[in-house]
């Protein structure tokens, strides 16, 4: 009888079929444990990837996305986080240093003051200008505009 694995019990095909008044459920790969690995090691090694700058932007997408998958955070939605609450004058300082020192950790520079380095917000703007330019749903006048700004600082 040919039929799916499922742990030690082998399903015939047609039981996991839909039929009226049963749901269909689908068997992801990703949510089983891949070959007794450690998710949290799994997860510590996509971060990895995000932050080191030899990695190509493939991989760092699709390390973005396994961690999305695996129910981690995005740490760029992190830092962002993170940065508006320095900007927040109800957080607490306490709190602000708190941020400032996971923004340290994310690899951001922090200034005397406590906030984002200049040079950095440059040049995470400049790379969004950059991403633009690569956006198939980005409009023509976004990216003449992008292409506008990174010729005036020297981006391209």
């Amino acid at each position: 009888m040919s039929g799916i694995r499922l742990s030690s019990t082998i399903l015939p095909k047609r039981l996991l079929m839909p039929r009226a008044g049963y749901h269909c459920f689908r068997i992801y790969s990703s949510d089983a444990p891949a070959h007794g690995k450690n998710p949290e090691r799994v997860a510590a090694g996509l971060k990895a990837t995000l932050h080191n700058p030899a990695t190509s932007p493939e991989a760092k997408d699709s390390a973005r996305h396994r961690l999305h998958e695996m129910g981690e955070k995005d740490p760029e939605r992190v830092a962002a986080g993170l940065k508006a609450s320095l900007h927040n004058p109800a957080t607490s300082s306490e709190a602000k240093k708190h941020a400032s020192s996971r923004l340290v950790e994310l690899g951001y520079e922090i200034d005397e003051s406590g906030k984002v380095s200049a040079a950095e917000e440059e040049h995470r703007k400049l790379g969004g200008y950059k991403a633009t330019l690569k956006n198939v749903h980005a409009s023509e006048a976004a990216k003449e505009h992008a292409t506008k700004v990174l010729k005036e600082h020297g981006a391209i």
